[in-house]
């Protein structure tokens, strides 16, 4: 999962991660459960703002998790955060699963 836009200073990179934390509660799995949901980031790219205006920050995540229906559940979140958070300017860019992308330039 690729996320672009005002990640951090819209603070929808927090919100982001309370998915992912409700998604691994709502499961009823532990975090140390190896059938709870999980993320890892592969690629972060953190910018200021400059005087010439607001500039996007970057990220790639990998999610697991035990089944294909519940991942599906967490994207579907994820996106509608996304969408409802005008500040933040944010785009998502999914890919199949079990598939790794490196970060667009």
């Amino acid at each position: 999962m690729f996320l672009q836009g005002h990640l951090f200073d819209s603070g929808v990179i927090n919100r982001v991660l309370d998915v992912f934390d409700a998604e691994a509660t709502d499961d009823g799995a532990s975090s140390s459960s190896s059938s709870a949901f999980s993320f890892s980031i592969l690629d972060i790219s953190v910018n200021t703002n400059t005087t010439q205006g607001p500039v996007p920050s970057r990220i790639v995540l990998q999610l697991s998790g035990p089944n294909e229906e519940g991942l599906q559940r967490l994207v579907d979140s994820i996106a509608m955060l996304m969408e409802s958070h005008p500040k933040a300017d944010g785009s998502i860019h999914v890919t199949a699963v079990n598939q790794v992308e490196s970060m667009p330039t």
